[in-house]
C-alpha cells in the first residue's frame, strides 16, 4: 500500500500535477491518504487515477516491472533485494531471493534452477560472474532444452549466451563496428542501476532488456 502511494505521488511529481488534478472521482484528502499509505483505492479509482497519470492501473501497481527489475538486477544482489522485498513470496521470488544471495558470494553454492528457462538464464549469469563458465553452460544448455517456444527473448537469450560461452567469451568481437559503438552510447547514457522502486516505468524495465540482448548479441559484456 505504502509502495502504490510512492508510485502515485512519484508519477505525479513528474508530471507537476496537483493531488486535485488527480480526485477526478474522489477528493484530495482521499488522494493525499492513498499517497501517505493510509488508505488504498478501489480499482474503480485506481483506474482513475492512472489515466489521470498517464499510466494503466497494472503500470501504476508496479508488481510485474519489480519481477522485471528484480531479475535483471539479480547480479547486484542489494538491488535485486530491494525490488523483491516489496514482492509477495512466490517459489519465483524466493528462488531469486536464493539466486541474488550467491551472486556475489563464491562459498554458496548456485542453488537449481526450477523448470523455468529464464531461471536457468539468470543461474548461468551467476555461474559466469563467478567464472565457472561450465556450470554456465550446463545451465544455459538446460534452459534450451525446456524448449521456450513461448517465450521468444528468453530462448534468444540462452542461444546467445551459449554461444558465446562455446565460442570463448575472450574471442575478439565479431560485431560491425558501429553496432558495438551504438551499445557503448547505450550503456554510457544507461544508470548502471534501475531505478527505486516507486519511480521504476516499462521504459526503464524495456531498455535494460535491450541493453542485455544487445549484449549478448554483440559478444560485449554489459556493466
Amino acid at each position: 500500500m505504502e509502495l502504490l502511494g510512492r508510485r502515485i505521488r512519484a508519477r505525479r511529481r513528474q508530471l507537476r500535477l496537483t493531488q486535485k488534478d488527480l480526485a477526478t472521482a474522489t477528493t484530495s484528502s482521499f488522494i493525499s491518504r492513498i499517497e501517505r499509505g493510509k488508505d488504498f483505492p478501489s480499482l474503480q479509482v485506481l483506474g482513475t487515477i492512472a489515466q489521470s497519470l498517464l499510466l494503466t492501473a497494472g503500470e501504476l501497481l508496479g508488481d510485474q516491472l519489480l519481477l522485471e527489475a528484480a531479475k535483471l538486477s539479480v547480479l547486484d544482489a542489494e538491488q535485486c533485494q530491494l525490488y523483491l522485498n516489496h514482492l509477495p513470496e512466490t517459489s519465483i521470488t524466493r528462488y531469486l531471493a536464493s539466486l541474488t544471495a550467491c551472486s556475489q558470494n563464491a562459498s554458496k553454492p548456485i542453488p537449481s534452477p526450477p523448470p523455468d528457462p529464464e531461471m536457468h538464464f539468470l543461474a548461468a549469469l551467476v555461474a559466469l560472474q563467478r567464472h565457472n563458465e561450465p556450470k554456465a553452460r550446463e545451465f544455459a544448455a538446460a534452459g534450451i532444452k525446456l524448449n521456450p517456444m513461448n517465450r521468444p527473448l528468453t530462448k534468444v537469450k540462452l542461444q546467445a549466451l551459449l554461444q558465446n560461452l562455446t565460442a570463448g567469451l575472450g574471442q575478439p568481437c565479431t560485431t560491425p563496428a558501429s553496432i558495438v559503438e551504438l551499445l557503448r552510447r547505450i550503456q554510457g547514457s544507461t544508470s548502471a542501476r534501475l531505478p527505486h522502486p516507486e519511480s521504476i516505468t516499462y521504459e526503464d524495465v524495456a531498455s535494460a532488456q535491450l541493453l542485455q540482448v544487445l549484449s549478448l548479441l554483440c559478444k560485449y559484456p554489459s556493466k
